[in-house]
């Protein structure tokens, strides 16, 4: 039971500092046309002051635009052809604007910070010591 106890403690920490970690929400400014985004297996056709998770793969076809402002910390328009929601990526597009020239993406993969990796650590870790067995027969059928 302690083991058990143990690892449902080890998740819960995990999970508050991941949330402690999440910046203010990413919301629509504005759009036009049919700009898109997917989530998991969600198709959805963004609409202005919608909520985007971080991480959200953003399409924007031709003759489309969306506005989005990632809590204050960044805004900006982007242009048509794919976006991964992600502040990395937001800030990398606004200096590419201001340049002329193209953005270079970090894609899904600047959503993962030291502080995720380490919580996804311990919860595999906790609960494989929560859930380790002798290998002793129930029975001896």
């Amino acid at each position: 039971m302690k083991k058990y106890v143990f690892a449902l403690l080890t998740l819960a920490v995990a999970g508050s500092a991941m949330a402690q970690a999440a910046a203010a929400p990413t919301t629509v400014t504005g759009a036009t046309g049919v700009p898109t985004m997917t989530v998991g297996n969600t198709l959805q056709t963004l609409t202005n002051g919608m909520t985007i998770p971080n991480g959200a793969q953003i399409v924007v076809p031709q003759g489309s635009a969306v506005s989005l402002n990632f809590g204050g910390s960044c805004a900006v328009t982007v242009p048509g052809g794919p976006f991964t929601a992600t502040l990395a990526n937001c800030q990398s597009l606004v200096a590419a604007q201001a340049a002329g020239t193209a953005p270079t993406y970090a894609g899904a993969a600047s959503a993962i910070t030291p502080l995720t990796v380490a919580a996804a650590v311990g919860g595999v870790a906790a609960l494989s010591v929560a859930t380790k067995s002798n290998n002793t027969p129930i029975s001896n059928n």
